[in-house]
């Protein structure tokens, strides 16, 4: 279990919450120490994702664990989000009241990704075809893609290579947020993505006002 890439754990429940194994694998999933979880009985759900606690909630509420892998999101120490399957087993006392879970942890989120990345091809090749122009896309593009991502909000920029700049061409954001006019490589969120040629990742990026775009 110790070389395992997949998390080994055995939790109580609340009332008392105490994280009672936590094999090696807990530090690379989630950048916390096994340490770290022995002495806070509450961060197993912390890392939860807040829309995912209720699911949590609702196995020590009624003391009922699906028999079925239970699909969640966790917060890594960095703020990187991982979607986690788990399977967990039941631990009881002599009355049958719920007293602690064990189980297994497998990291899934380069599948949910990839499941997510397909899901958004075929969504945004299904509007370009129904779309007259670009700009009539443009809406339902940003929208298919802020749902299958789960974003708040988005851009969409086209490159205006006269200028040598991003434009943007479609925006759903925060009430009284707009872009600027024009983008230049390396300036912001856009023009560093634009530059490395890949993605970037920024913990906290809604606190960095100089990466907002």
């Amino acid at each position: 279990g110790d070389s395992a890439e997949d998390l080994i754990y055995r939790c109580r429940v609340p009332p008392k919450p105490l994280y009672e194994y936590g094999s090696p694998a807990i530090l690379k999933l989630t950048g916390y120490t096994a340490e770290e979880y022995y002495r806070d009985g509450d961060l197993g759900f912390k890392v939860l994702h807040p829309n995912d606690r209720p699911l949590v909630d609702d196995i020590i509420r009624t003391g009922k664990v699906p028999d079925k892998p239970l699909t969640l999101r966790w917060i890594r120490k960095d703020a990187r989000e991982l979607w986690m399957e788990q399977r967990n087993v039941a631990v009881r006392d002599a009355s049958c009241r719920l007293v602690a879970v064990q189980g297994i942890a497998r990291d899934i989120t380069e599948r949910r990704r990839t499941e997510r990345c397909r899901s958004t091809q075929f969504e945004v090749t299904r509007i370009l075809s129904e779309a007259s122009t670009f700009a009539e896309a443009a809406p339902r593009i940003l929208q298919a893609i802020q749902h299958c991502f789960e974003w708040e909000f988005g851009t969409i920029w086209l490159l205006d290579s006269s200028a040598n700049v991003l434009r943007p061409a479609e925006l759903s954001t925060a009430v009284g947020a707009s872009p600027p006019p024009a983008i230049r490589p390396r300036e912001g969120l856009a023009g560093g993505v634009w530059s490395e040629g890949g993605p970037m990742w920024v913990p906290g990026v809604a606190r960095e006002a100089e990466l907002a775009w």
